[in-house]
């Protein structure tokens, strides 16, 4: 199954928050683990996403109500960021919208950030399993949410 979806994801930009677009693109072959890839800041002169990043997309158990994820950041990007980058964020959406949570600097800081708002919205379309209104799918792992 592949998706690709635009969300209108509130960031914050000069201490203020604005909505800007973001890209979507999900893929599950049903072999592997799904892949996440979110595309973010267009650049209209050059016709192109500024930023690209691509996760690798791992469900987890957790105790609280919701549905918790791990995204893996590639290797490379997380090796080129230095010794102190994460190598995945662990983010929960929860079911009643507003006890979400993700592992990411953007999230501690502001409350709000890119990876949440993308799996809301593939989970709210149903491209990840069942709606958030529906039952859980079963994890993929046993590792407990980190958070």
């Amino acid at each position: 199954m592949s998706a690709a979806i635009l969300v209108e994801a509130v960031r914050i930009r000069q201490a203020q928050p604005v909505k800007a677009p973001v890209a979507i693109k999900y893929r599950d072959d049903g072999r592997e683990l799904p892949t996440l890839t979110l595309m973010s800041n267009w650049q209209t002169r050059k016709q192109q996403y500024r930023d690209v990043d691509t996760y690798t997309v791992e469900e987890i158990p957790t105790g609280m109500d919701g549905r918790a994820f791990l995204l893996h950041r590639d290797p490379a990007t997380v090796e080129a960021e230095g010794p102190d980058a994460d190598a995945y964020y662990g983010v929960l959406v929860a079911r009643n919208g507003q006890d979400h949570e993700c592992e990411c600097k953007g999230f501690q800081a502001h409350g709000r950030c890119k990876h949440h708002d993308a799996l809301r919205s593939l989970l709210e379309a149903g491209h990840i399993g069942h709606t958030l209104a529906g039952s859980l799918a079963p994890p993929v792992s046993n590792e407990v949410a980190p958070f």
